[in-house]
């Protein structure tokens, strides 16, 4: 023991310095090492220093989905540096980085700045979610996860560069802050998949800056196509907008609540015009082209548009006109097939309505739309009529099977695949996450499938039940992400959801695919008729689950209540109740099911001078070249459909080339090189040519980076030419 008269000054500073060592020891759980820096992907590391965090080397970044816990957890999905995070000001993300993981810098509260390299092809689901200080952000490549910056209220401005190609659901939700939004490329920007509400920057900026100058005459460049969904909503800055001769499509909300335009300019190769379009438009005047055949829910809904509207075929969505003041004649051709609920209401200036058919014509019509303010607003002086057009085919046939209404889909080989008319339930998809590398259940293993085929397949009596027949379920790749479901095996089902290709197959049109939930599943998730159950409040049409991945593997894909299908999809861990629609195939015979019922019974309407076997060989040709066999007539069948309802044919090369069935050939990089050269060039390579592009698939990309360069050459285009469909384009920046 120690005197106190040998104790000096220095031994007690020593002491005292032992002991305060001592006190920060206990207070750290044993075994834990407060780090600043370490492993934060298969080839990146982190550092801190000086408030500035780094993150260098080459490949994608581990997601980091549980961001309310911390290092000391032991949780391997926490972020590594959450202790620094109130200390981190700046994150520099260096060349090398190809993704920034799920949850990567949530909650960095000090965060003002952020560098993002073009490197970087993926930001994943909430990786910059509540950073309020975070002023601006450049975004050079690649796509945006769900949530990415949702809640960053300082964010004043974001870049986006040509090469982004998709931004998520919510992506910019709650940006409060936003002022601008700046591009190089308008038709780059047409082309971004937003995936839905608050995908786009420009939900709070309003402004949208062109090289640093304000857009307000907007002109869309020749080559495009298709204006993309959500692509100006909300735009403010807009009063004019041109869309040039060639594009067939404007996407839903493409143009919605753009206020301030006054005129618009629509082509004449216009064929589809989505749903909210250009809704809450309120000073816009212009007419429907001619050869327009789909025009989505409220696709119009508040625009003064003109005197004289002439909708000759197709369908007419739910409110499509709804609140349209300055028409006063209407004309509805004999061609129109559907024409849905208030389809006309509110329109105080309407005083004449012709219809291009015959009254019978006009009932059929009326009974397969439903209720709607066609026949009974009170303004109209009549209906006049005409003498031609082919008679209406009825509306799909359903069937009681089990107690619920199920509409029918298909009917083949004796079977009938049925699915439910409304959503029947809400429900997750996967509850939660578990560790690393088993973040992706895919169908396989997610907590609906076995919901669906093991409590809710006993609600249907037993010898109900004994109608079902198995079947087994596999789940192709994400058409535009490429993103692979957990395994990618079949598995044998009861009871099952729809994949993206089965929803797109079985339905002619968005308009098909709106459904409603009971009530019963309704009051389970204690929402009414017009609750927030991931309904519209007007018409009460609910989003419902599909089984394909989305843009990430731990999101899935899912049906808007507008009808759209959802690529990007949502993520699923994190508690989203979705509307469930389950499929089943049962007996015919045995609940008197004849004929072939449903829209994929019959091929969908060809677009005006399509050749259907011209588009048929194209297809036989992929099949050849790509899959080494000949089409089977289903395979053909809804490729063909694809193509007649306005998919590029570099996109259903993309369903070949990201299939289950070309995938599991297991091919070399020079092999895949080798086909892609036959598909889209129509020659074998020269040695240089497959160097370059084996060596562009071994330093990362993945196929889509074949697709672009081959898909969008010169000697494709006069394939497809010659084929009679038309090429499109596939965005991909090279790493």
């Amino acid at each position: 023991m120690i005197s106190a008269k040998t104790v000096s000054k220095k031994d007690i500073s020593i002491i005292a310095l032992l002991i305060s060592i001592a006190m920060i020891f206990i207070m750290i759980p044993q075994g834990v090492v407060r780090a600043d820096g370490g492993s934060c992907g298969p080839g990146l590391t982190w550092s801190f220093s000086g408030g500035v965090l780094t993150i260098s080397g080459s490949g994608d970044m581990y997601d980091y989905p549980e961001h309310l816990h911390g290092p000391d957890s032991g949780n391997e999905l926490a972020q590594p540096w959450f202790h620094l995070k109130p200390s981190i000001t700046s994150i520099v993300i260096n060349e090398g980085v190809t993704s920034i993981g799920a949850g990567a810098f949530w909650g960095c509260n000090a965060l003002t700045s952020v560098s993002i390299p073009g490197s970087v092809q993926r930001i994943g689901f909430a990786a910059f979610a509540d950073d309020a200080a975070l002023g601006s952000v450049t975004i050079p490549n690649g796509i945006i996860g769900e949530s990415a910056f949702i809640r960053c209220r300082g964010l004043r401005t974001v870049t986006i560069g040509p090469g982004v190609t998709a931004s998520g659901i919510s992506a910019f939700e709650s940006c409060t802050g936003l002022n601008g939004v700046y591009i190089s490329d308008v038709a780059a920007w047409c082309r971004i998949y937003f995936g839905g509400n608050k995908a786009s920057p420009l939900e709070y900026a309003h402004n949208l800056y062109l090289n640093g100058a304000l857009i307000t005459n907007l002109t869309i460049p020749g080559g495009v196509t298709k204006v993309g969904d959500y692509a100006f909503e909300h735009c403010y800055s807009i009063t004019s907008v041109t869309i040039p001769e060639g594009c067939t499509t404007i996407g839903e909300y493409a143009f919605n609540n753009c206020r301030n335009i006054t005129t618009a300019s629509l082509p004449n190769s216009l064929t589809t015009i989505g749903s909210f379009a250009f809704a809450s438009c309120a000073q816009m005047h212009t007419g429907i082209p001619a050869g327009v055949s789909y025009i989505g829910e409220r696709a119009f809904n508040g625009a003064p548009l003109t005197s004289n509207i002439v909708v000759n075929q197709g369908v007419i969505g739910e409110r499509a006109f709804n609140a349209c003041g300055s028409v006063m004649d209407l004309t509805i051709g004999a061609g129109v097939t559907y024409i849905g609920s208030n389809a006309f209401n509110e329109m105080g200036g309407l005083r004449n309505i012709h219809y291009g058919s015959t009254q019978a014509n006009w009932n059929t019509l009326a009974a397969n739309s439903g209720y709607n303010k066609v026949v009974t607003y009170p303004y109209w002086r009549g209906i006049t009529f005409g003498s031609a057009g082919a008679s209406i085919t009825p509306n799909r046939s359903t069937v009681n099977f089990g107690g619920i209404t199920w509409d029918v889909l298909s009917v083949s080989g004796g079977n009938a695949l049925l699915i439910t008319h409304d959503v029947i339930a809400f429900k997750m998809f996967t509850p939660n996450y578990s560790s690393r590398g088993s973040m992706n259940t895919g169908w396989e293993g997610s907590a609906l499938r076995g919901w669906l085929n093991g409590e809710w397949i006993n609600t249907i009596p037993a010898d109900q039940q004994a109608l079902i027949v198995p079947t087994s379920i596999s789940t192709p790749a994400n058409s535009r992400f490429g993103t692979v479901g957990a395994n990618g095996g079949a598995v044998t089902d009861r009871v099952f959801v729809l994949s993206v290709e089965e929803a797109n197959q079985y339905f002619a049109n968005d308009q098909q695919r709106t459904a409603v939930a009971t009530d019963a599943a309704l009051a389970s998730v204690g929402a009414g008729r017009n609750g927030s159950a991931q309904s519209d409040p007007t018409t009460g049409n609910t989003y419902w689950w599909l089984r394909s991945p989305g843009m990430f593997p731990y999101s899935t894909a899912y049906v808007n209540y507008t009808g759209s299908v959802r690529l990007d999809g949502v993520e699923s861990p994190t508690g989203s109740l979705i509307g469930v629609r389950p499929c089943v195939w049962v007996n015919a015979g045995a609940l008197g099911i004849t004929g072939t019922s449903g829209a994929s019974a019959a091929p969908a309407p060809a677009a005006s001078g399509a050749n259907v076997e011209q588009i048929s060989a194209f297809v036989d040709r992929l099949y050849a070249q790509f899959l080494g066999r000949s089409a089977d007539d289903a395979g053909r069948q809804y490729w063909v459909n694809q193509i007649l309802n306005g998919m590029s044919a570099v996109d259903v090369s993309a369903g070949f080339v990201f299939s289950n069935e070309l995938r599991d050939m297991h091919l070399s990089n020079e092999e895949f090189v080798r086909r892609a050269y036959t598909v889209y060039l129509n020659r074998t390579p020269d040695p240089a040519g497959i160097s370059y592009w084996v060596g562009l698939l071994e330093r990362g990309n993945d196929y889509g980076c074949i697709i672009h360069g081959f898909g969008e050459s010169q000697e494709f285009t006069g394939i497809c030419n010659s084929y009679g469909v038309t090429r499109g384009n596939y965005p991909y920046t090279n790493r």
